[in-house]
């Protein structure tokens, strides 16, 4: 025996408004429908706030972001001639220098494990270095210490406190693991040494190129002017560190930019492309109830306010559970998508209001296109009805 089904909203019994009791029960009638349209709200509310996140993090306020795939922020590098007019602890003199409040040795060399070459990042003392890349545990201090980038951990089973052998043409060195690093270059392979522990494989090294930091009181042209004037013969090249690092983040903020734009576009289209098909669904399969519910006196514009209404919880519930997950795993998933490159941990800024924002734009769209999708409605009759146009 079929049951007959319970009715949930008594229009005898309730004291809600008719139209939104009518409104409820044309969203349980389409069940169907309104769980398509909900799975396609919380993925599409999701993209667009992983966009929102993204977008902010890169084309907006994108230091963090900047400072994760490239590793080191300076605002002058200063290289030294490694000739007879070398000069020796040549950190100290840049620091005497006005305007300067910092000078580090920091090196790019090369070092290998078990044939696998890692880009090697040299510096007298990491704790100067204006740096994100240590994520865990920390850089090296001693000369019998190194840190190895995540990569690298994962690639080689090696740990915080493990011991691993580098090598350098015919020499080797045990080295003891403190940190793991990350940055976006040599496709993840690094490690971080002092300049002491990069000598037990490079006889006599000495470090070349210094990252120095202003103060704020001296221009970085008026200070550049000043080294290349005081020590023409010493130095192979001085440069803007951070003008030239802009420059190239300009240029992808620009591609990302253009790429957001376009993500944003898809999402609008999207939302009113599945909103398009189900309300023009529900329409389709309630036909010959609105042409009844028109010839006992029923507006059409009642009619569309009802539809448009009974898919408002379905819109907003899933732009809040979308959005909630892009607020939640938005950090994750561009590690994950970052891994390969050599990013294992980035956090990315998010608050509420992007929350908010996102979730008002997609119900904006959604409702919108609801609405506009639902004057279909008008062009019912009872006499299209009745000969069943």
């Amino acid at each position: 025996i079929k049951l007959p089904r319970k009715n949930r909203f008594s229009l005898e019994t309730s004291k809600i408004n008719t139209n939104l009791l009518l409104s409820l029960k044309c969203s349980l009638y389409n069940k169907k429908q309104n769980l398509a349209a909900l799975l396609a709200i919380i993925g599409i509310s999701f993209v667009s706030m992983f966009a929102i996140i993204l977008g902010y993090n890169t084309v907006i306020s994108n230091t963090q972001f900047v400072q994760s795939v490239i590793g080191v922020t300076a605002d002058v590098v200063v290289v030294q001639n490694t000739d007879d007019s070398f000069i020796p602890r040549f950190d100290e003199q840049l620091v005497k220098m006005k305007g300067v409040k910092e000078a580090v040795y920091f090196c790019y060399e090369k070092s290998f494990y078990h044939e696998r070459d890692l880009l090697t990042y040299v510096a007298n003392d990491f704790s100067l270095v204006e740096s994100e890349m240590c994520y865990e545990g920390r850089s090296p201090e001693g000369d019998d210490e190194v840190a190895i980038s995540g990569i690298a951990s994962d690639t080689f089973n090696k740990k915080i406190g493990d011991t691993i052998e580098l090598s350098f043409g015919e020499r080797k060195k045990a080295y003891k693991v403190t940190g793991l690093i990350q940055s976006a270059y040599s496709n993840g392979f690094e490690c971080q040494l002092t300049v002491r522990g990069y000598s037990n494989l490079k006889d006599n090294y000495k470090g070349y190129q210094l990252m120095v930091y202003l103060d704020g009181n001296t221009t970085v042209k008026e200070y550049i002017e000043s080294v290349n004037t005081l020590y023409k013969d010493n130095i192979n090249n001085c440069y803007d560190f951070k003008r030239n690092t802009e420059s190239i983040i300009s240029n992808y903020v620009t591609i990302l930019r253009v790429v957001i734009l376009i993500v944003f576009s898809i999402v609008a289209f999207m939302i009113m492309l599945v909103m398009y098909l189900v309300v023009s669904s529900v329409i389709s399969h309630m036909y010959k109830q609105m042409g009844i519910q028109k010839s006992i006196g029923y507006s059409g514009w009642k009619l569309i306010l009802q539809t448009a209404v009974s898919f408002l919880p379905v819109i907003v519930v899933g732009g809040i559970i979308g959005s909630l997950l892009g607020y939640n795993i938005s950090s994750t998933l561009v590690s994950s998508l970052l891994y390969t490159v050599g990013i294992i941990k980035l956090g990315l800024y998010c608050n509420w209001e992007m929350v908010v924002v996102n979730l008002a734009a997609v119900l904006i769209v959604a409702y919108l296109t609801t609405f506009i999708v639902s004057q279909k409605i008008n062009k019912i009759s009872v006499i299209s009805l009745i000969h069943g146009e």
